[in-house]
């Protein structure tokens, strides 16, 4: 129990620095979607930057999940 709740801080830390870190990206306006075709840092466009940004973020929540439900299963094992 005290491993758990070291690690909600932790987490919720995380979702904090995604969220602020996505904020940029979402807060681009039209005229911003015509520099969509230059070249952004690193050699990617602007738009699969963002594109990349989203699958990071769902792979991030999809393994978070696959986590808590081992967790659950393990738990729920032991009771048994």
């Amino acid at each position: 129990m005290k491993k758990l709740k070291l690690r909600i801080p932790a987490l919720l830390l995380v979702i904090i620095m995604i969220m602020a870190l996505a904020v940029p990206v979402l807060a681009a306006n039209s005229s911003d979607a015509s520099a969509a075709t230059t070249e952004a840092a690193g050699g990617l466009s602007t738009t699969a930057a963002k594109a990349l940004g989203a699958a990071i973020a769902i792979g991030l929540a999809a393994a978070g999940g696959a986590i808590a439900m081992g967790v659950v299963a393990g738990k729920s094992a032991c009771f048994i």
